[in-house]
């Protein structure tokens, strides 16, 4: 690896740092002086580019613990789609968010990988990790949900939940779909979803007497196939905003 490291500004010193510089505005889409030409000679040489976004695929000893503890995830949940909320280890959630936030900035810039990513690609592929999460979001709610019972006891989750609104709303759907699955109509519900959700004691129907701050049950929220669209892009567009706040390292 090409670490080039002075205490005084020399030439070749002051150009490590003008290159480093024009890669993280490469990174961020902002105007650049960098040609794909250079940055491939600079990894063919594995040129350390300091610590722009790549650095979060790089060999570091935190990425490692996050490495493993996502092994351990696994091992513990049959597969690698950690929640974004995951109460029981945030940091985990953050990395996992961040490979995947990566791994879309190359590919829409075109960009090739370098060898130290190129490593943590094949390595988090061959674990089995889900690089388009778009198909397992249903998968991740499900994690969250049980994330939540294993805290209050029960998947009454609130619409107005402070910890994951997204999750109060989520879990008002599923009754909706599965109140329109029960009468023969058009759901996206599935028999294996259905299934999935019974396996974790989800109370399909709310009682009257239970508020838990505004639980909504079917009959208070029908919600049609277009809705329903409409709040699948809400909440991608809401991930999509969350996807520019950059961690930093110490909360990684």
């Amino acid at each position: 690896m090409v670490a080039v490291q002075f205490q005084k500004k020399t030439p070749l010193a002051m150009w490590v740092f003008r290159q480093r510089k024009q890669y993280q505005l490469q990174q961020k889409r902002k105007k650049h002086r960098l040609t794909k030409e250079r940055i491939n000679l600079l990894n063919s040489i594995n040129f350390d580019w300091g610590p722009g976004r790549d650095s979060r695929l790089s060999e570091n000893p935190r990425g490692e613990q996050r490495f493993r503890e996502l092994c351990q995830f696994k091992k513990e949940h049959g597969h690698c789609n950690v929640p974004k909320r995951y109460s029981k280890n945030p940091s985990l959630g953050n990395w996992v968010k961040k490979q995947r936030d990566i791994m879309k900035n190359h590919v829409m810039s075109g960009e090739p990988m370098s060898p130290m990513i190129k490593k943590r690609f094949d390595s988090l592929t061959k674990l089995g990790f889900v690089w388009n999460i778009h198909g397992t979001k249903w998968d991740c709610r499900i994690q969250e949900l049980l994330e939540y019972k294993n805290k209050n006891g029960n998947c009454l989750v609130p619409c107005g939940y402070p910890e994951n609104p997204s999750l109060g709303k989520w879990v008002a759907v599923q009754r909706c779909l599965y109140k329109l699955y029960q009468h023969g109509k058009k759901s996206s519900i599935t028999q294996d979803k259905i299934d999935k959700l019974n396996k974790i004691g989800f109370e399909w129907k709310v009682k009257s007497n239970v508020n838990k701050e505004k639980v909504v049950s079917a009959e208070e929220m029908e919600v049609s196939e277009e809705e329903e669209e409409e709040m699948e892009e809400e909440e991608e567009e809401m991930e999509e905003e969350e996807d520019v706040a950059i961690v930093s390292d110490e909360e990684e």
